[in-house]
């Protein structure tokens, strides 16, 4: 019988720690600095890091990392001459103490901030964690490069069950994944949903919204659009205003899937330059990467059958002012094949220029209607709690459809008197 979720989970924590005890040994018996301070936080970070709110695909990245990046020293210790290491490992070794500690301060202010006010400072968070995550990732692809450069017998007994954790993480991923269902969570998704279209064995298009309310005129609008000729279409807005789930919902509609055989959607959240864009939306594609990557994808895009393709979180390669103009031209060859739908979803009111877009332009989306607020919070946390306490949540969230599912899903298991306390 194969180990569940928390089982694997467990097991990936225990390896963790049993790394930290392992470098607190070296530490006691070395001169090394920064090793002690670094066991230490490490063991801080374990021992709490299941009361952190992330979801599980960072709580397994963030200690799989960890793990990796301690076994990663060890070998530095254990190999031949490695009893004085050189300074710019040392270095090394103070900048990923740094992140660690960045890391401990996010779970101390976590644990330290009511619920309702933590809910608020969601987009805040989010960067200090992504910040964290980018420390580990730089930490990862260092220690790796300097343990590969030094020949150590002890590295295979070190690194033996690497490639079961690896299964392991994958394992954690697709359980999360079918558990997330806010605009925000499916950039958890961008991984696996690089394997392949709509049309592939391999596929993972986001499903539709299960609850999606107060959006019908909008949604209708969209259909509309992509149901004419040649659409050009951007979904605008602020952030959590329910972007991406107008977007799902109007490419699981029976008479856009009818249109569009080939759908695909890709989530540009991770791509931070135009190379990024191309290299994602490629990806989707199922297309391998040559020199002239963005050419590739127009000529795989016009000799296809007609399709949509769904470009979400465009803001990201978007709004660096720098490469803002190798971005426009990518979707402007993107927009100049006839048979190519083309939707974007995009934070603000500014529409990509170099497009000839749809018009009527669709209006940025808005807070919902009171009554859709209310169906839609109750939907998610049942109808059973006091109308006064439901009604002040919901006043909480001015109406923001993401703000009222984070609100609606703690109250749902927590209680409303509980999510206000």
């Amino acid at each position: 019988m194969p180990p569940t979720t928390d089982e694997r989970a467990e097991r990936i924590l225990r390896s963790a720690k049993t790394a930290v005890s392992t470098l607190s040994d070296i530490a006691h018996s070395s001169q090394t600095p920064f090793l002690n301070t670094a066991a230490t936080i490490s063991l801080s970070i374990l021992t709490r890091v299941e009361s952190l709110k992330l979801n599980k695909q960072d709580l397994v990245q963030m200690t799989g990392d960890i793990h990796d990046i301690l076994c990663h020293i060890i070998t530095l210790h254990v190999a031949p001459g490695g009893g004085v290491l050189p300074l710019a490992v040392l270095q090394d070794i103070g900048y990923f103490t740094e992140t660690l500690n960045k890391i401990q301060i996010l779970m101390q202010n976590q644990l330290r901030t009511r619920k309702i006010r933590r809910l608020f400072r969601q987009s805040e968070e989010a960067a200090q964690l992504e910040a964290c995550k980018a420390g580990l990732k730089r930490a990862l692809d260092i220690f790796g490069a300097h343990s590969r450069m030094s020949v150590s017998a002890g590295l295979e007994v070190i690194r033996q069950d690497a490639q079961t954790k690896h299964d392991e993480i994958l394992g954690l991923l697709e359980d999360a994944l079918a558990d997330t269902d806010t605009d925000s969570s499916y950039s958890a998704r961008r991984t696996l949903s690089s394997l392949g279209d709509s049309s592939g064995s391999l596929s993972l298009l986001p499903g539709s919204p299960k609850i999606f309310h107060g959006r019908e005129a909008e949604l209708r609008d969209v259909i509309n659009i992509l149901l004419g000729d040649r659409p050009r279409l951007a979904v605008l807005g602020p952030g959590g205003m329910g972007k991406t789930s107008l977007a799902m919902a109007a490419l699981h509609d029976p008479d856009i899937t009818n249109k569009y055989l080939t759908r695909y959607f890709v989530f540009c959240d991770s791509a931070v330059t135009s190379k990024d864009l191309v290299s994602l939306t490629a990806s989707n594609l199922s297309l391998e990467p040559p020199s002239r990557l963005a050419k590739v994808v127009v000529h795989h895009l016009s000799s296809g059958p007609p399709c949509l393709l769904v470009l979400d979180n465009f803001e990201t390669p978007w709004e660096p002012v720098d490469g803002r103009t190798q971005v426009e031209e990518f979707l402007s060859l993107l927009s100049d094949v006839p048979h190519v739908a083309l939707l974007i979803t995009m934070r603000g009111a500014e529409r990509p220029s170099k497009v000839r877009w749809t018009r009527p332009f669709l209006p940025p989306l808005t807070p919902l209607s009171r009554i859709a607020a209310r169906q839609t919070f109750i939907d998610i946390a049942d109808d059973t709690h006091d109308d006064s306490d439901i009604d002040e949540l919901i006043s909480l969230t001015d109406n923001l459809p993401l703000a009222l599912n984070l609100i609606a899903n703690v109250a749902g298991s927590e209680g409303c008197a509980m999510t206000l306390a």
